[in-house]
């Protein structure tokens, strides 16, 4: 059994209009053990994600598992989570223009916590619109990386311990991109109906503590400080302006890191 790490979801939130170039974002879905029909609250997800971005020009779908069960099992079963996800968007999105693969599980995560492993990460190209206010010249952005699997403790800049390979997974896929730089954006969920001023100046601050705690891990990690650069956003950008659930306020409360590659 091979246990390597693969690369994790890599969820483009927002672009806005400067100059035109071919993009691609990554989501991930992820499966209940032996598992291969979609979750409901994945099927949302995906329903969410695509009423934002409906231009794909093409996609892969790439189905993992655990290490639960034999190799020859795990990879029937991977093979049926492409083929499920893939059925999904056909029928729910109408793109026809879909590339399956499954691995089984010789591109696991994490050795640690299975629920990372059973997953099925969607590869998605379409025409990227960049923004001016994200860069310079000399720098596009690519990819926005959400660290939705990234949980700290409520209210805290602290991470709660089972997040740590899930971060640790995120570093070879940063070391990919040599000649880029990475903005480490924290956000929290703080609801904009709500008017405490000291509140939301302590939301403000824990944003940016939440972003430096990652940054200050992926220093630790190998990730070198002069490609690397931090900020809070507060709740600016809110995925979910009201929450109706702590699956939405995760949503809220999360860490972004953009990459910006030279031209």
């Amino acid at each position: 059994m091979l246990q390597k790490f693969s690369g994790l979801l890599l969820l483009l939130i927002s672009v806005h209009v400067y100059s035109r170039q071919i993009t691609d974002t990554t989501i991930t879905v992820y499966f209940m053990t032996g598992k291969y029909i979609l979750p409901r609250r994945e099927e949302q997800k995906l329903t969410s994600f695509f009423m934002q971005k409906s231009r794909a020009t093409m996609i892969r779908i790439a189905g993992h598992t655990d290490t639960v069960g034999s190799e020859s099992a795990n990879m029937t079963l991977s093979r049926k989570r492409s083929e499920g996800v893939a059925a999904w968007i056909k029928k729910n999105v109408g793109i026809e223009n879909i590339r399956l693969e499954y691995f089984g599980e010789t591109q696991i995560i994490s050795p640690n916590h299975n629920d990372l492993n059973r997953r099925v990460e969607i590869t998605i190209q379409f025409p990227g619109i960049i923004n001016e206010a994200k860069q310079n010249r000399d720098t596009v952005l690519v990819k926005t990386i959400v660290l939705d699997k990234l949980y700290f403790e409520p209210d805290k800049a602290i991470l709660e311990s089972f997040s740590f390979d899930y971060l640790n997974a995120i570093v070879p896929v940063l070391k990919n991109y040599r000649d880029a730089r990475f903005e480490i954006r924290g956000h929290v969920n703080y609801e904009t109906n709500r008017n405490d001023s000291g509140e939301l100046k302590k939301m403000n601050e824990l944003s940016v503590d939440r972003a430096k705690v990652i940054y200050e891990m992926l220093l630790e990690r190998g990730i070198p400080g002069n490609k690397m650069s931090y900020q809070g956003m507060g709740n600016t950008q809110m995925v979910f302006p009201h929450p109706v659930n702590d699956e939405e306020k995760r949503k809220n409360m999360r860490v972004e890191i953009l990459v910006f590659s030279n031209q």
